[in-house]
């Protein structure tokens, strides 16, 4: 049985150049497809995806900037409340001036919410037998510049012995801070500290004003 090497033997010198330079150029071919053009392609794919990906870390950053601006602005707005607000007594009070009150039905507090830093307080103010103009009287009511109050939920429906009169569900709600945020907040809406004792006055003598 002829072995490769005895073959590899009774070649010409030249056949084995052309046979030597074959398996070169092969062996090349597959260092190549197997090896060097997947990585050529991966790296081309790369070359394409670098803009893209940096247009998106942008578009993050901006998005982040704006929520970081946004984000201030709601706990300004959230932190500038009075400490001692009361929505239902704020509510019943808005009811009596703008609507009268035989006409308020109830006023029923609402589940908590919470988001982050942040919690939902809402009450289900009730109306009987009143007109268009009255709600509309104390939805205006409600806006306030301070208090930020928003009108989550209105169920209006006409009486059915009274069509001219109506009956109105309203939920009102209001965001305050957690506790824990409400010294953070009033800082960040500009709220000014309480006025730190002057160390120079007596006990048992008014202070200075």
């Amino acid at each position: 049985m002829t072995t490769a090497g005895e073959m590899w033997r009774r070649l010409s010198w030249r056949e084995q150049l052309v046979l030597g330079w074959g398996a070169v150029i092969v062996a090349g071919l597959l260092v190549y497809m197997l090896g060097i053009d997947p990585l050529l392609q991966q790296m081309a794919m790369l070359d394409r995806l670098i803009p893209q990906k940096q247009k998106e870390l942008e578009q993050l950053a901006r998005l982040q900037e704006e929520y970081g601006r946004l984000r201030g602005e709601v706990d300004r707005a959230v932190g500038s409340q009075a400490a001692d607000f009361s929505l239902s007594t704020f509510v019943e009070k808005t009811v009596l001036e703008k609507v009268g009150k035989p006409h308020l039905a109830g006023i029923k507090p609402q589940p908590e919410s919470s988001f982050e830093r942040y919690q939902e307080l809402a009450v289900e103010v009730r109306l009987e037998q009143v007109t268009l103009g009255q709600i509309t009287a104390f939805l205006s009511g409600l806006e306030q510049p301070t208090e930020r109050l928003r009108t989550k939920r209105l169920e209006i429906k006409s009486r059915f012995n009274e069509p001219d009169l109506l009956d109105a569900a309203i939920t009102v709600a209001v965001y305050q801070m957690k506790e824990g945020q409400m010294k953070e907040g009033q800082l960040k809406a500009g709220q000014p500290n309480a006025p730190a004792p002057n160390p120079a006055a007596e006990p048992g003598q008014p202070r200075p004003l």
